[in-house]
């Protein structure tokens, strides 16, 4: 592949102008502005490719979201560049990609590795944890990063050179307190993932439920052990000592595969199958329903009404619609983890380096909240805070359904950050 800096010294005047073009796509899309910019571009320009870096986590435990993640890019670039053949540009973007392999290290190793290539412009699929260890990295290298699956509240500081294109947890607390206080429930115990990710989520929902007037018992775990056995008879105890009943529940913050191994414990549990699950939007996608695990599981997770938030705009404008359908053109299945956000940061990343006129790190990020603030994208409005945060987010609401044996998820609601309520669809 064509490393980016090799080529743009060749890039003409008419690079700009086409910034001032493309940056049209995103803000005038939904009513055809694209086509009359177009038709007025210049035929003339002269060849360049930038190529955005892609760390994303294709292996091991993450791998359904990090595929996710890389097929929304993919198509990105692929939209882009044919907006801009048809403006006759002989600008084109490409991608660089490196698997995170779901780990700490591996989202070092990859950010590393493309960075030795010359790759400083990266988009990211990286948990709060994987963030957290790339950012001296990135920093002291002078890359950009633009994250579109780390949530965590403790990350919600300024971030030199990092950008987060979903909003902290401080929003997903708020949106799972009302969820779960809507349904009735005032007795909550929270099992969730002892990092940065479920640290965040359950000490804003703690102090949120309780100033309600709730009662919320906290139970950390250890991510990546064997087994969780011994969690699940913990959790059984704390919800006996709250009472089995419908004001009784059990919130899950963590992973897919944490979630799987839980879910399988708790599901021969009397005490935990006769109350109510409710859980973050970590575990969301195809690894914990089946036929990716038992039907057993499956069974559980509709028993307990298993339901969930997950950051999402409640209403879909014409560029999320044209990317869902592309989505489920290439794929045959809906999006479940952080597509939107990924198609949106290719885009928001192409555009910047467009205005820019060059492949320049510092130059994009100094570019890059600015055009943030006026740009509106698959995944909503995507304006930043001064930490470099998306700084407002919707929440679906999803449960699991099934059909004749086939289980999948519905979104059932949503989570205005404008007003703070949940909107149930039926």
């Amino acid at each position: 592949m064509e490393k980016s800096k090799s080529n743009e010294r060749k890039a003409s005047s008419t690079t700009k102008l086409i910034a001032v073009l493309v940056i049209g796509i995103l803000v005038g899309a939904a009513i055809g502005y694209y086509s009359a910019s177009f038709s007025a571009a210049p035929s003339t320009a002269k060849t360049v490719t930038y190529t955005i870096g892609l760390a994303s986590d294709l292996s091991s435990t993450g791998a359904s979201f990090g595929e996710e993640t890389l097929t929304s890019a993919q198509l990105a670039i692929s939209d882009i560049n044919s907006y801009l053949a048809r403006s006759g540009s002989g600008v084109t973007f490409a991608l660089s990609v490196q698997d995170s392999l779901s780990t700490t290290d591996g989202a070092v190793s990859a950010i590393k590795t493309l960075a030795s290539a010359g790759y400083t412009i990266v988009l990211c699929h990286c948990w709060s944890g994987q963030l957290s260890a790339v950012e001296s990295f990135a920093q002291s290298n002078k890359m950009l990063i633009l994250d579109v699956s780390s949530t965590s509240n403790l990350l919600a500081v300024p971030k030199q050179d990092i950008y987060r294109l979903i909003a902290p947890d401080s929003f997903q607390g708020k949106a799972l307190t009302t969820l779960i206080w809507d349904k009735g429930v005032r007795k909550v115990v929270v099992i969730y993932r002892n990092d940065a990710y479920g640290q965040g989520i359950s000490g804003v929902f703690k102090t949120d439920f309780t100033g309600l007037g709730g009662n919320v018992v906290l139970e950390a775990y250890q991510g990546s052990l064997a087994d969780y056995a011994s969690e699940v008879t913990t959790l059984s105890s704390n919800v006996q000592s709250l009472g089995v009943g419908p004001q009784t529940g059990v919130l899950f913050i963590g992973f897919a595969s944490e979630a799987v191994n839980i879910f399988t414990h708790a599901s021969t549990d009397n005490t935990l199958t006769h109350v109510t699950w409710f859980s973050s939007e970590g575990p969301k996608g195809p690894d914990i329903i089946p036929p990716k695990v038992p039907a057993s599981i499956g069974a559980f997770e509709t028993q307990t009404n298993l339901t969930g938030t997950f950051p999402q705009s409640i209403v879909n404008n014409t560029i999320a619609i044209n990317f869902l359908n592309e989505f489920q053109a290439k794929t045959g299945h809906t999006i479940f983890a952080y597509g939107e956000q990924a198609y949106d940061g290719i885009w928001l990343l192409a555009n910047t380096i467009l205005a820019v006129g060059s492949y320049n790190a510092t130059a994009v990020n100094n570019l890059l909240p600015t055009l943030a603030q006026h740009m509106m994208g698959a995944s909503g409005p995507m304006q930043m805070d001064s930490n470099g945060d998306r700084a407002s987010q919707d929440y679906a609401v999803w449960t699991i359904v099934n059909t004749q044996g086939t289980y999948a998820f519905e979104n059932i609601g949503g989570w205005a950050a404008a007003t703070g309520t949940v909107t149930f669809s039926s």
